[in-house]
C-alpha cells in the first residue's frame, strides 16, 4: 500500500526571524519517530485520525490568528489529504496533494506565532496521546512468531504490545501458526484503552 506523505517544508529566511523554525518538518516522519521512540505502533487509520486532528487544530488556531475563512478551509482540506507548507519572509504557502497552491500572508506576529505552534512537537504528541490504545498480550511471548491485524491491517508487532488505532469500531486478530486465532472486537473512544489477552 502506498503511504501518503504529509509534509511541512519550512524555508525560513533571515527577513523573518520571529518564525524561528528549523527546515524540513515532516509530520509523517515525526509520527514514525514517535512510534520508534515509544515502542507504540500507530496504525494507518490511527495516523489518518491524528493528521485530521492536526488539520482541525490548525484551522481553529488559524481562525484565532486572523487568517481568512476560505483559505483556512483550503488548508484544512490539504492537511487531511497530504501537502507541503512553506514559510517565507511574509507568506505561508501550501501545495496540495493534487498540485494546487494556496497562499496566505504572514503579516503579523500573531500569525507567525500560530505557525510556530503548528510546527511544534506537541501538535503531534497531543492527538497521539488522545488516540485509543489497544494492548495485545500474547502468552507465551517468545518467540515473537505471531502476526497482529488491527481493522484488517497487518501491523508491525509492537515490542510493548501497544497500538494506536483510530477511535470507533476496532477489530483485533492475532495469528500464530498451529494455533486458533485470538480475536477481539469492540468500540473504543478517544483516550480509552483495552487489553486483549491471547493464550496461544
Amino acid at each position: 500500500m502506498n503511504q501518503k506523505k504529509f509534509i511541512f517544508l519550512i524555508g525560513v529566511t533571515v527577513g523573518y526571524p520571529s518564525v524561528g523554525i528549523a527546515a524540513d518538518f515532516n509530520y509523517d516522519e515525526a509520527i514514525n519517530e514517535w512510534s520508534a521512540k515509544t515502542g507504540v505502533v500507530v496504525t494507518m487509520g490511527g495516523k489518518r485520525w491524528v493528521l485530521e486532528n492536526i488539520a482541525e487544530t490548525f484551522a481553529s488556531d488559524a481562525e484565532k490568528a486572523g487568517f481568512e475563512p476560505a483559505t483556512i478551509k483550503d488548508f484544512r482540506t490539504a492537511l487531511k489529504t497530504g501537502g507541503s507548507v512553506g514559510v517565507t519572509n511574509d507568506r505561508v504557502t501550501m501545495q496540495t496533494a493534487v498540485g494546487a497552491f494556496i497562499s496566505m500572508p504572514l503579516s503579523d506576529s500573531a500569525r507567525a506565532a500560530m505557525i510556530k505552534r503548528a510546527l511544534a512537537v506537541n501538535y503531534i504528541n497531543y492527538p497521539l496521546e488522545l488516540a485509543p490504545t489497544v494492548r495485545v498480550i500474547v502468552d507465551p511471548v517468545p518467540p515473537p512468531d505471531y502476526l497482529v491485524f488491527i481493522n484488517g491491517e497487518k501491523v508491525r508487532v509492537s515490542p510493548k504490545g501497544e497500538y494506536k488505532p483510530d477511535p470507533g469500531q476496532i477489530s483485533v486478530r492475532v495469528k500464530r501458526e498451529a494455533k486458533v486465532d485470538c480475536i477481539w472486537e469492540g468500540k473504543l473512544a478517544a483516550e480509552e484503552e483495552h487489553t486483549v489477552m491471547c493464550k496461544m
